[in-house]
């Protein structure tokens, strides 16, 4: 909802300009005051919406339409006054302002003609309390039984030729959910070497393909991926062979596409397997085998909505025969009745709404399908709260079918500004609860989740992006430039850049019109770099930008959210960077992230004036110590939430006091030894003082004394992340730790981080690891007990090279479900293998092709399975 995002967005402006010691004084007060109440009484209309009726449509337009012109003046202004040096002319009337406020109230006058005269309607249906209860996400099959148990038959038996098996049909049929289950079956993970799984959709790039399936197969792809089509083909042919793999091609639409990959998947005479689902009959019918999925029964539609609704609650009596009627309108197909089931079990469960429901999506289905689910979907957005609803027209700038990270997401909203203010919760925490309500209501799959259980990455389904770019087109939310599949020339002032490539950018007439003709675009999002050449002085969110210098970029005053690729230089990787004072200009930011090719990064005193900041991202940067004051004039970055990774932080207790809500923490020691350097400058052990520390990454690379480093080395309570590099702890020290942090959930012992040829673990530490991880340790001999890590979900050991086993007890603890060992000693990779079992994932890799061939032979020396083991040559 546009009028929704551009009032609240203005709001939150005029309170952040009241709050600047500077701009607050560049406003005429008693203008800035009338404006925020015409503002909150629109507001209040606009929330209160429900159902909307065409006049009302029409009414909110023009109040996006006012609220955008409002405050077009008021961000010009403030970029004038920035630039001219905050010139003290004192608190101007706006000529222009007041005329926009006019037309506000004449709209305002309207709305209250309308509230008084419109009849009533079916209102907006509130948040049941069953909400949240029964995710989409629910392994329930309904329906699928026998096809799931013929499909799991065809992947793990038959020939051993490599077979291809085609799911057909139309969208909304559960081809997709049909697939995962398969996938992700303990069968599977036990009978398969690899498996890999690729979204194909319609706007298909081979390219984009490849790396997905060998970022399944691999982890990251940082490695490969400049590399060309034919190069990353190779690869994945090569890391294929040999292996019985089962590859998933999802949402596939033509045969071109299938010719262009098929090359790469070789034939390994050992059973391995594709899953391709489609809707094209066409590309169905080139293989010898074809599964279809059809649509449910009317009985199973009706259990399967009954489910969605009320989990293992019985249906009201008085709502039966209308939700018989709405599971009928649904024709059979899994996808609408998640969609159905999410709207109603959100509402207030009153007979009226579902007969609301019923009409609405009735007549539609029933005349065709594909309308039909269009007629669900636009049911499932207009159910939506309007806080909702420019959250999730947001999305369409993620392809279909595609993840997109929950932590990049939830800063871009809050960059955005469409947030509304809680008491007493951050942004971030307000916008964590709106992905999870639409993660409820089923407009948006969770693909996977951090083990704290919350959503780390997400995808949009097809249908829902086609809706979701349908009504971003109709309320010109959002334009796209350099994408043939999407709509463009919206006239918005959000524009989403995705092109190939930045030396593409001179090709795209599009392209370059929309950059040099959008004075007011405030939102320049690429898929790749791009040159930062907008001539907008009102950009509020950049990302993936690049630049001559940096000060060309700080030209955008208003920004609040800045993804930087990369700084042009002779070179390509610039050792030392010195941020402008000029930077503080930013009088509004509050995301800055230089990963590119910046090694260090060293901030002026200014940054400590910029009290808007909540993430700072850096490959390193170096702090300088907090300006002095009074207590009563202490400068707090009290919105820091991010900080990583500081070089050489000085961790002091002013230092501590000047960030207190710190929940992520990278810190990066490198100066140790240096000459008249006192190591206690630092202060290590006042990182206990932030009292939010969720998560803290500690790299020492040259320590002089490392035991009186341990000593004082002191975690807050609240930690439940942490990892430790170069440190050369004695595993002794790991009790100390494991015992005084009860919450702790991931524990990474990277490179150096422990020295010592023995570990022995006692009863009672670390009693809510889930991850841990032990990377480049000199360990030899490990003794732990199942009791000692009561919670361990997830085991990983990398280049432990002399360790003997891994201990026997350990692996059997009821909920350690997988263990990574790469490039260990045989005896540590055999000791894993002895731990397979039903559902349990044991990866193991070797540097060498020779090492593989070794582990397998004493495999089979000892009389161990092979398949269901994950072997990688690395």
């Amino acid at each position: 909802m546009a009028a929704y995002a551009a009032v609240v967005s203005l709001m939150n402006n005029l309170e952040q300009i009241g709050n600047h010691p500077r701009l607050s004084s560049c406003f005429d007060d008693n203008q800035i005051q009338s404006l925020g109440e015409k503002l909150a009484f629109l507001l209040e209309f606009v929330e209160g919406v429900g159902i909307a009726s065409e006049e009302v449509k029409g009414l909110e337009r023009r109040i996006a339409s006012a609220a955008h012109a409002a405050e077009d003046v008021i961000e010009s202004r403030v970029v004038d006054q920035i630039h001219a040096g905050f010139q003290d002319n004192g608190p101007i009337f706006s000529i222009d302002l007041q005329m926009i406020m006019q037309g506000m109230s004449l709209i305002q006058e309207e709305v209250a003609k309308v509230e008084k005269e419109r009849p009533y309607q079916v209102q907006q249906p509130t948040r049941h309390s069953r909400a949240g209860r029964f995710s989409s996400e629910r392994n329930f099959m309904l329906g699928f039984d026998e096809v799931h148990l013929q499909l799991l038959d065809r992947l793990t038996g038959g020939t051993r030729d490599r077979n291809i098996i085609p799911i057909v049909g139309m969208g909304g049929t559960g081809k997709t959910t049909l697939a995962k289950h398969c996938y992700e079956h303990h069968l599977t993970k036990e009978h398969f070497d690899v498996r890999a799984w690729a979204s194909v959709s319609l706007d298909y790039n081979v390219r984009g393909l490849l790396l997905e399936l060998l970022s399944c197969l691999i982890g990251s792809t940082n490695k490969v991926v400049e590399s060309t089509v034919d190069e990353l083909g190779e690869g994945l042919h090569k890391h294929l062979t040999r292996r019985r793999y089962l590859i998933i091609l999802d949402d596939m639409w033509s045969v071109e596409c299938w010719n262009q990959i098929k090359y790469f998947l070789p034939d390994n005479n050992n059973g391995s397997r594709i899953i391709i689902t489609t809707r094209d009959l066409r590309l169905a019918y080139q293989f010898s085998y074809v599964m279809s999925v059809h649509s449910l029964s009317v009985e199973d539609t009706w259990i399967l909505l009954c489910h969605n609704v009320f989990g293992h609650e019985d249906c009201p009596r008085e709502l039966k025969d209308i939700g018989k009627i709405i599971a009928e309108h649904c024709q059979g197909l899994p996808l609408a009745v998640t969609l159905v089931g999410a709207i109603l079990r959100e509402s207030s469960m009153t007979r009226e709404y579902w007969e609301h429901v019923a009409q609405n999506i009735g007549s539609r289905l029933n005349h065709d399908m594909d309308d039909g689910l269009r007629a669900i979907l636009m049911l499932s957005y207009n159910a939506l709260p309007a806080y909702l609803k420019p959250c999730f027209l947001y999305l369409g700038i993620f392809p279909a079918d595609q993840e997109f990270s929950v932590s990049r997401i939830i800063k871009l909203w809050v960059g955005e500004g469409f947030l509304k203010p809680h008491v007493g919760r951050t942004l971030e925490d307000v916008a964590e609860g709106y992905m999870k309500e639409l993660i409820d209501r089923s407009l948006i799959v969770v693909s996977t989740r951090g083990l704290n259980g919350k959503p780390k990455n997400c995808i949009l389904l097809d249908p829902v992006r086609e809706l979701c770019l349908r009504i971003v087109y109709m309320e010109k939310f959002l334009s796209f430039v350099g994408t043939g599949s999407t709509p463009a020339g919206t006239n918005s002032e959000r524009h989403y850049v995705a092109l190939d490539s930045i030396a593409d950018k001179h090709k795209d007439p599009q392209f370059f019109h929309a950059m040099e003709s959008s004075l007011l675009a405030r939102t320049l999002i690429c898929e790749s770099p791009a040159l930062l050449s907008c001539k907008s002085r009102l950009l509020r969110v950049v990302t993936e930008v690049y630049s001559d210098s940096l000060e060309t970029t700080l030209q955008q005053v208003n920004l609040r959210f800045l993804a930087f690729e990369s700084i042009c230089a002779p070179i390509g990787w610039i050792r030392t960077y010195e941020l402008p004072s000029s930077i503080s200009l930013l009088w509004n930011v509050q995301t800055l992230i230089m990963d590119g090719n910046i090694e260090e990064v060293v901030a002026p005193s200014e940054i400590w004036e910029m009290p808007q900041l909540r993430h700072l991202c850096f490959n390193r940067i170096r702090l300088p110590e907090p300006p002095a004051s009074d207590d009563d004039d202490l400068v707090v970055l009290r919105n820091l939430q991010t900080l990583r990774t500081a070089l050489d932080f000085n961790c002091s207790e002013e230092v501590c006091k000047r960030m207190p809500n710190i929940r992520k923490l990278g810190i990066f020691y490198d100066d140790f030894s240096g000459e008249g350097q006192n190591n206690s400058w630092y202060c290590i052990d006042h990182v206990g003082y932030f009292a939010e520390l969720e998560s803290l990454s500690c790299c020492f690379h040259r320590v002089p004394d490392r035991d009186d480093l341990v000593q004082n080395l002191k975690f807050p309570i609240s930690l439940r992340k942490l990892i430790l590099q170069d440190c050369e702890l004695h595993w002794d020290d790991l009790s100390v730790i494991g015992s005084s942090l009860p919450n702790l959930e991931v524990l990474k012992l990277k490179c150096q981080s422990v020295r010592g040829a023995k570990w022995e673990t006692v009863e009672g530490e670390f009693p809510s690891l889930r991850i841990l991880e032990i990377d480049s340790c000199y360990l030899i001999y490990w003794f732990s007990e199942s009791s000692h890590f009561p919670r361990l979900e997830k085991l990983v050991l990398r280049r432990l090279y002399r360790l003997n086993e891994i201990p026997s007890e350990i692996g059997y603890a009821a909920i350690l479900g997988n263990i990574s060992v790469f490039e260990c000693s045989i005896s540590a990779a055999i000791s894993a293998a002895r731990r397979l079992k039903k559902d349990c994932v044991i990866r193991v890799g070797f540097r060498k092709e020779k090492e593989v061939a070794e582990f397998r032979a004493k495999l089979e020396l000892e009389g161990l399975r092979s398949y269901g083991l994950q072997i990688d040559e690395l």
